[in-house]
């Protein structure tokens, strides 16, 4: 909802696309893409930027997301993660969704 107002034409945001083009096991939450530009986006809602699970599904939760941060790693990819302390803190969100806008914008050649 935070980012889809703010694209720009030839801009994408996708759900679940695949990390690694030659294995689709592993998924992003969404990926905002614009010419060969992208930045892959994790919504890590089992925990705050803490990392505290409060119960055994989050701790599974957040289990899956390691494996997939190894994933990343493997590939030599950073992703942007959102936690969930930051979707109480609009304002940094929003800044947070224009700055991904703005560099992949820029990156990709997307006016």
């Amino acid at each position: 909802e935070m980012l889809s107002p703010r694209l720009r034409p030839r801009m994408a945001l996708d759900l679940h696309q695949p990390i690694q083009p030659r294995d689709a096991r592993h998924r992003a939450d969404f990926t905002l893409r614009c010419g060969a530009a992208q930045r892959f986006i994790e919504v890590v809602g089992c925990c705050g930027s803490d990392r505290i699970a409060r119960n055994d599904d989050e701790r599974l939760w957040l289990a899956r997301l390691d494996r997939r941060l190894a994933v990343y790693a493997a590939q030599g990819i950073v992703p942007v993660l959102i936690h969930l302390d930051l979707l109480a803190q609009p304002a940094r969100l929003r800044a947070l969704c224009d700055d991904l806008v703005r560099t992949v914008a820029r990156e990709g050649g997307c006016s």
